[in-house]
């Protein structure tokens, strides 16, 4: 296949910064001339032209893609398969060169004349990169928004969230796993506030949080508000929920008692199916 000299230059100097290759392709015969490769591709010898694309696609692709993305790949080389997949645009996989895993984006153009198309790879492991770093920056903020920053326990919103996720599964008539609920407040503090400052308070708060999480270390415990909490009883801690609420009753006398900790009124409340039609 013979390309006009301006014609490869221009569209080569013009896709280069776009692109790191690019075949033009005649889609009836197969026969395939090479545009360019970046210094990324150097490596693999590639022809600059050939008379049977798909098969130097296929070829190409056991050298270079990732095996997790080999099988995928492979059933796409195929012309009326590349043709179908035109309007899809692009689609992103990962090689393997020299050692080293990159991601790519393949791009498979239409030509005017509907007789040729443009095979382009665009490396956007910098895009990809800071995709990923976005994706792990938002998952922080996520994660964040549902913890306590005092304590480190899941907050009011994370509590609502699963409020609403157990009110979905009763209303659903879902298989509702058995669940108690304990609710907990730290006697007199507004007073540890009010005569000892809000250091103290927050030391006050602190420790009964460790106390009911020790107690409970099987199920979620949350904070909903400057002295409350909230413990969804399950699994172990909801067969033994009677002697763990009897626990934190008797720790909670000793404190008071001795003055040596935290005192939380606490009571519960079980999950009766059948019955109760919400949280």
């Amino acid at each position: 296949m013979n390309i006009d000299n301006f014609a490869f230059d221009q569209v080569a100097n013009t896709l280069a910064k776009q692109f790191d290759s690019m075949y033009y392709v005649d889609i009836e015969s197969g026969n395939f001339a090479e545009f360019f490769h970046s210094k990324m591709l150097s490596g693999l010898n590639l022809p600059e032209k050939g008379n049977d694309f798909f098969s130097f696609l296929y070829e190409q692709a056991k050298r270079t893609v990732h095996p997790s993305d080999l099988d995928y790949v492979l059933s796409l080389i195929d012309r009326e398969k590349l043709l179908k997949k035109l309007s899809e645009n692009n689609s992103s996989l990962r090689f393997v060169l020299d050692g080293n895993i990159m991601h790519v984006c393949h791009f498979s153009i239409l030509c005017d004349d509907k007789k040729h198309i443009l095979g382009c790879i665009k490396n956007i492991e910098s895009e990809f990169a800071e995709r990923e770093e976005q994706e792990k920056l938002l998952q922080s903020a996520e994660r964040l928004m549902r913890l306590d920053e005092l304590t480190g326990i899941k907050n009011k919103n994370a509590f609502s969230e699963r409020v609403t996720e157990i009110d979905e599964m009763i209303n659903s008539n879902d298989n509702v796993p058995e669940f108690a609920v304990i609710m907990c407040d730290i006697n007199n503090l507004k007073q540890i506030n009010d005569t000892r400052g809000h250091s103290f308070g927050d030391e006050a708060i602190q420790k009964a949080c460790r106390m009911i999480c020790d107690i409970f270390e099987e199920s979620s415990v949350y904070r909903i508000g400057g002295d409350e909490f909230v413990v969804i009883l399950t699994g172990n801690d909801f067969t033994n929920r009677e002697s763990l609420l009897a626990t934190l009753k008797k720790e909670s006398e000793t404190n008071g008692r001795f003055r040596t900790g935290p005192v939380v009124a606490c009571g519960m409340a079980k999950y009766n199916p059948g019955v109760d039609r919400n949280f």
